[in-house]
């Protein structure tokens, strides 16, 4: 019986040419994950800026060289850094929020702002995209209300810091002493 049963099964498999299967099709190659346009870069205020989520900036940025953890006045103001020192960028958030808290931007930094400001410019086309600075003095230009710092090397813009409206992070309370 069972001689029965497979002899139609070979006769299907002998009868069959090997040619006629269908090629397997081609595996499809997985995508990276994507950057901002080269062309682009970072626009601080445009596809980087305070107050937006954390997980985003991280997406942006790409995998930190280091992270650091800063306590505050309490357990509810110790906050993270997230350092990209290729990208002369540094994050920081509360460890309670899940946003990106301040900005900041160090002299290596190589992208702009979306006002079209860079680092390396001088005082008097910072002037000219945001107006005179609240306070002024020959290392910082603030501007407070709108959250703002510029660090300066004489009449040159060599780093910047962004802050969150009302933000608690130590680094701002220390800044606006």
């Amino acid at each position: 019986m069972a001689k029965l049963f497979l002899i139609p099964i070979l006769a299907c498999l002998i009868g069959a040419p090997a040619y006629a299967q269908e090629p397997a099709p081609e595996p499809v190659p997985a995508q990276a994950p994507q950057k901002p346009k080269e062309e682009e870069g970072l626009i601080v205020g445009k596809n980087i800026k305070v107050g937006m989520p954390l997980s985003q900036a991280i997406d942006l940025l790409g995998i930190p060289k280091k992270l650091k953890v800063q306590r505050g006045m309490g357990p509810e103001l110790d906050s993270v850094s997230v350092h990209y020192e290729g990208e002369g960028v540094i994050i920081h958030n509360l460890n309670d929020k899940g946003t990106l808290e301040e900005l900041e931007l160090l002299p290596s930094f190589k992208g702009q702002f979306d006002k079209g400001l860079k680092l390396g410019d001088k005082i008097d086309r910072l002037i000219e995209v945001y107006g005179v600075p609240d306070m002024f003095s020959n290392k910082i230009a603030q501007y407070p209300g709108k959250g703002i710092y510029f660090f300066l090397k004489g009449d040159t813009l060599v780093s910047a810091k962004f802050f969150v409206k009302d933000s608690k992070i130590l680094d701002h309370q220390l800044i606006r002493r």
